[in-house]
């Protein structure tokens, strides 16, 4: 049986998808009105166990959030707090 999502989960995936970048739950905060902070982090979670959405660690204070789109890699410079996201590549033909 699938899994339902309550309308406020929606919500916070449809920004995720809209905005194709990793973000915290603050910063997810900011484009909701009506919406509390432990509904938000309640979705996420749901979101996050459903397998439609990542959260990660990636050496900011808060864990970001994004919407799973294809399998990537995320390279944190720890010293100049940048991610670098590299895409899978396919081998050329020989």
């Amino acid at each position: 049986m699938k899994a339902k999502i309550s309308a406020q989960a929606q919500t916070v995936l449809d920004i995720l998808a809209a905005k194709r970048c990793h973000l915290t739950a603050d910063e997810i905060l900011e484009g909701l009105d009506g919406i509390g902070t432990a509904t938000v982090y309640r979705a996420l979670d749901h979101l996050t166990e459903m397998g439609l959405i990542r959260r990660l660690s990636l050496g900011k204070k808060s864990a970001v959030y994004e919407y799973i789109r294809t399998n990537h890699m995320h390279f944190v410079c720890e010293q100049l707090s940048l991610i670098h996201i590299s895409e899978p590549t396919r081998p050329e033909p020989i």
